[in-house]
């Protein structure tokens, strides 16, 4: 048999011998770090091409950048990490109300961590299907949100059903365990070698998959970096005033992209017409052109304006402009020259005074 299967990780173990890897794991009390591992892998295999655009962005403005994708990890983490702490934070306070021996809420956690491992899984393989063009959507959930309801149900079955059994065998362990933590040795399982193969197989193939269908969006994976030209757009304002690329040729421009329910952009609103009213339009070559991305909102924009004597002009993006300039994260702001090459990509929260020097060397 040693020729045919040896002892590996529990992360394959779990699949074909839960319970005994959900006891080695109480015994060990460790794993719970390894689940924001797999959901860092998850990140990457859901969103390839907004996991790269942010990372190329970082090259341009490495803190935003970092701190973009730091965020967006997080959002898409935080609620299965919540999740499986809440459910050890319950199955400890059970014991404590039995009175029963019990170990750490780490150690818990840690078990449970466990039984998310098939969604990794999962999310690999519906990676490789998106790359065959198998999927027109993808996003763990993406998929559900385009069908009926019955259909919707079956998607979310195939996704989270092992994951659900396998939390279900956990619970009963953790449960029917007098001492959580603290168990007698128990030796780990050994896996079959066809089956380690084909998980790794599985997982490295999503891998790819996430790579393949990235090449395919490049277009929309690569950003508009500091050294290129901006793009052409149109934009309407708040008042019907139009702009075009044709009407910044000749000055320096400062595009902003913010929205009202981004407290950053809010908090950066005064300090921009301060800016703008530095270098006034009608004796300098300078143009703060701010740019909305509520298309769906504007009585809440116009209503935000109103509080405020804006010495520039609003306008409201329908997402075109946006999407060229590969724009997810706000406030983002482009400082474009007089030949409208992109000099400067400025993400987050900025000091409106290196801004300001910023803007003056390039005025004529």
């Amino acid at each position: 048999m040693s020729n045919f299967s040896f002892r590996v990780s529990p992360f394959l173990t779990v699949l074909f011998a839960p319970r005994t890897t959900f006891k080695t794991l109480q015994e060990r009390g460790v794993g719970f770090g390894n689940l924001a591992w797999w959901l860092a892998l998850e990140y990457w295999l859901s969103y390839p091409v907004s996991v790269t655009r942010t990372i190329l962005r970082a090259r341009d403005a490495p803190v935003g950048g970092i701190s973009a994708l730091w965020q967006g990890y997080l959002r898409f983490a935080l609620p299965p990490l919540f999740m499986v702490m809440a459910a050890a934070v319950a199955i400890y306070l059970v014991h404590r109300h039995r009175n029963s021996a019990v170990g750490n809420i780490h150690a818990v956690a840690s078990t449970l961590a466990y039984a998310w491992v098939p969604h990794t899984l999962i999310v690999a393989v519906f990676s490789v299907l998106r790359a065959m063009d198998m999927v027109l959507s993808f996003s763990p959930l993406g998929v559900a949100r385009q069908l009926p309801g019955a259909a919707k149900l079956l998607v979310w079955a195939v996704e989270y059903g092992l994951t659900a059994v396998l939390a279900l065998i956990a619970i009963a362990s953790l449960l029917s365990r007098p001492s959580i933590g603290k168990i007698a040795s128990t030796r780990s399982p050994r896996a079959p070698v066809a089956f380690v193969y084909l998980v790794v197989a599985a997982l490295m193939a999503g891998i790819l998959g996430a790579g393949s269908y990235t090449s395919t969006k490049w277009h929309l994976a690569r950003p508009i970096m500091v050294g290129e030209e901006l793009p052409d757009f149109a934009l309407v304002g708040l008042d019907g005033e139009r702009l075009t690329r044709a009407d910044l040729q000749g000055g320096v421009a400062l595009v902003d992209f913010w929205a009202t329910w981004c407290p950053p952009c809010v908090a950066a609103f005064p300090e921009l017409i301060a800016l703008q009213s530095r270098f006034p339009r009608s004796k300098s070559k300078f143009l703060l052109v701010s740019v909305n991305i509520e298309p769906h909102n504007t009585a809440a924009v116009r209503d935000f304006v109103s509080r405020y004597e804006t010495p520039f002009p609003i306008f409201v993006d329908h997402g075109d402009f946006a999407d060229r300039l590969s724009v997810n994260v706000y406030p983002t702001m482009f400082l474009v020259d007089r030949q409208m090459i992109v000099r400067r990509v400025y993400i987050g929260e900025q000091d409106i005074s290196d801004l300001a020097t910023e803007i003056e060397a390039l005025l004529p």
